[in-house]
């Protein structure tokens, strides 16, 4: 008896380790656009006013163009053709008609490798005149959270 209550009970905490990687690596790979762009937000919302920023070690994946699609400007950033996946164009498309944010758009090759969503209170992007920047660009955020660009 004892025997057998050490086997099931081998078994079950088992089957709880197993249970708990898959877990795991669920929330990962579930977490991995969600935890990025949060982290470009955190990072921007830490910056002091009157300061300069970019972006080129801020994303895991490689990318050489900043899109930055402003507030009912979702047409503008169609006219580029970017492969955004299926899953974002709604959101993204959803998210423009609104004018509490902006998405950054992280490209190469003219794919979609990563986006942060930043609410306007964090950092404002509507002002600026672009939509397209290069990766390395600079950019300064005054003491009102509004973004500009630092032409050289």
């Amino acid at each position: 008896m004892d025997l057998h209550n050490n086997k099931i009970g081998y078994e079950l905490g088992r089957r709880a380790f197993e249970y708990h990687v898959f877990i795991t690596l669920i929330l990962l790979v579930s977490c991995s656009d969600r935890c990025e762009y949060e982290n470009i937000e955190n990072y921007l919302s830490k910056i002091s006013p009157e300061t300069e920023i970019t972006f080129d070690s801020l994303t895991r994946n490689p990318w050489n163009s900043l899109y930055i699609l402003k507030p009912y400007s979702y047409n503008e950033i169609e006219e580029y053709n970017i492969q955004i996946p299926k899953k974002y164009q709604k959101n993204f498309k959803s998210e423009a008609s609104f004018d509490n944010s902006c998405i950054l758009i992280f490209v190469r090759d003219n794919k979609m490798t990563g986006f942060a969503k930043i609410p306007r209170s964090t950092a404002d992007f509507s002002y600026l005149k672009q939509n397209q920047y290069p990766k390395g660009q600079k950019f300064y955020i005054n003491d009102k959270r509004i973004v500009t660009v630092i032409k050289e």
